[in-house]
C-alpha cells in the first residue's frame, strides 16, 4: 500500500474509530455512572464489593490486551478483533438488567469487559499506524475527543431517562447505541494492517527496548494509584450528599472536561514531548485527590468540580499513555506494544481499586487519597525522564 493511501486510510480509521466509540460510549455511559449506586443502594453492596467489582473487571480489560494485540500482529489482521470486541460489549450490558445480587454485575461487568480488552489493542494499533510518532499526540487526541463526546451524551441522555425508566429499564436501553457502533465499524472501518509480516523475532525485540519497559514500570506505578471515576461518584453520593439522579450531571461535567482536554494536550504534547504532557496528566490527578480531600466547596458545586478535575486528568493521561508507544516503538509490531503496556496498567489498575475500596471503607476516604496523592505526584516527576521528545 502506498503511503499516501495508507495516510488517508488511516485518517478515515481515525475518525471512523472515534464514532464508533462515540456511539459505544452512548451505550456504556448511560449505565456506568448508575451502576456504584445500582450496587451500594439497590443491590445491597458494599464500597469493598464495589472496589472489587472495578478491580477485577478492570483487570480483565488491560490483561486480555495482551493476547489480543500480539494476535493482531501475528495475523496482521486489527478490525475482526475489534468488531469483536465490541460486539461482546454491546450484547452483556443489556443483562444487568436481570442483576439481583452485587456478584451478578461482578459478572457481567467483567464480560463487558473482555469486550474492551479484545478490540482495544488491536484499534489503538490501527490508529498508530496510520500516523508518524510525532502527530500520534493529535491522532489520540482527535479519537479520544470524539470517544468522550459520546460519553457526555450517554449520561445526559442516562439523567433525562433515569425517572421514567429507572434502573434496569436503562440498561436495556443502552443496547441501542451499541448496536449502532457495530454497524458503523463493520461497514466503514478500512483494514490497516502492518505491511511486515510480524513474527516471534519482531515480538521478542519489543520485549527488548530498554526505554520501553522503563515506560511500561513507570506505568504501572503510576496505575498503582488510578483510582476509577466510580470513586468520584461515590465521594459524591456517599461524602458531598449527592442524591442518586444528580451523580449523571457529576459525571456529564467529568465526560465534558474529558472532551475538551483531548485534542489541545494532543497537540501541546506533540509540542514539548509526550513525556512532559505525562508529567502534567499526573499532576492533574494529584490535584484531583488534594481538591476531594479539601474540597473548600463542598455540596453540588464540590462534586462538579471534581468532575471536572478528573475528567482533565483522565481526558490527558488516556490519550497520551497511548501516543508514547509509536515514540518509543519504531517496528510494526505496535499491537505487541500496546499488550505489554496493558499488562502494566491492568496490575496496577487491579491493584488501586481494591486497595482503594479497602482503604476507603477500613480507614476513610482521606487516606486512600493521600495514598494515592502522593503516589502519582512522585510518577509526575520521573515520567518526563523516561519519555523523551523525539529526534528529528
Amino acid at each position: 500500500m502506498k503511503e499516501e493511501v495508507r495516510r488517508k486510510a488511516g485518517m478515515r480509521n481515525v475518525i471512523t474509530l472515534g464514532v464508533v466509540s462515540f456511539l459505544n460510549d452512548v451505550s456504556t455511559e448511560m449505565v456506568r455512572p448508575m451502576l456504584p449506586t445500582f450496587v451500594i443502594n439497590v443491590l445491597g453492596g458494599t464500597t469493598a464489593n464495589w472496589g472489587l467489582i472495578e478491580g477485577v473487571s478492570e483487570f480483565l480489560s488491560y490483561v486480555l490486551r495482551i493476547p489480543s494485540g500480539i494476535l493482531s500482529d501475528m495475523l496482521r489482521k486489527r478490525k475482526p478483533l475489534a468488531l469483536l470486541g465490541y460486539g461482546i460489549s454491546t450484547i452483556t450490558k443489556p443483562f444487568l438488567a436481570l442483576s439481583t445480587k452485587w456478584t451478578h454485575v461482578l459478572l457481567l461487568k467483567s464480560v463487558d469487559r473482555v469486550g474492551k480488552g479484545i478490540r482495544t489493542a488491536p484499534r489503538d494499533a490501527m490508529i498508530a499506524e496510520s500516523v508518524k510518532g510525532e502527530k500520534a499526540g493529535r491522532a489520540f487526541g482527535i479519537h479520544r475527543t470524539l470517544d468522550q463526546a459520546g460519553a457526555v451524551i450517554g449520561p445526559f441522555i442516562a439523567f433525562m431517562l433515569f425517572p421514567m425508566l429507572g434502573y434496569r429499564n436503562l440498561f436495556i436501553a443502552s443496547f441501542i447505541p451499541g448496536l449502532l457502533a457495530l454497524l458503523v465499524l463493520s461497514l466503514l472501518a478500512v483494514e490497516v494492517a502492518p505491511q511486515k509480516v510480524i513474527g516471534r523475532r519482531e515480538i521478542i525485540n519489543i520485549v527488548r527496548n530498554k526505554v520501553l519497559l522503563l515506560y511500561v514500570i513507570i506505568s504501572a506505578v503510576f496505575a498503582c494509584s488510578l483510582y476509577s471515576f466510580s470513586y468520584v461518584l461515590i465521594y459524591a453520593n456517599a461524602i458531598l450528599g449527592i442524591p442518586d439522579r444528580y451523580l449523571n450531571l457529576v459525571f456529564i461535567v467529568l465526560n465534558i472536561a474529558h472532551v475538551i482536554i483531548g485534542i489541545p494536550m494532543g497537540i501541546l504534547a506533540d509540542k514539548i514531548g509526550i513525556g512532559n504532557g505525562l508529567g502534567i496528566t499526573c499532576l492533574l490527578l494529584s490535584l484531583t485527590s488534594f481538591f476531594m480531600i479539601k474540597n473548600p466547596l463542598g455540596g453540588l458545586s464540590g462534586a462538579l468540580m471534581t468532575g471536572v478535575l478528573y475528567g482533565l486528568f483522565q481526558g490527558g493521561y488516556e490519550a497520551l499513555s497511548r501516543a508514547a508507544i509509536p515514540v518509543l516503538v519504531t517496528s510494526e509490531a505496535k499491537g505487541s506494544a500496546y499488550a505489554l503496556l496493558s499488562l502494566a496498567i491492568a496490575t496496577g489498575t487491579a491493584i488501586a481499586n481494591i486497595l482503594m475500596g479497602f482503604l476507603w471503607q477500613r480507614y476513610g476516604y482521606n487516606i486512600a487519597l493521600y495514598y494515592s496523592l502522593s503516589l502519582s505526584t512522585i510518577c509526575a516527576i520521573i515520567m518526563p525522564l523516561i519519555v523523551k521528545r523525539p529526534k528529528g
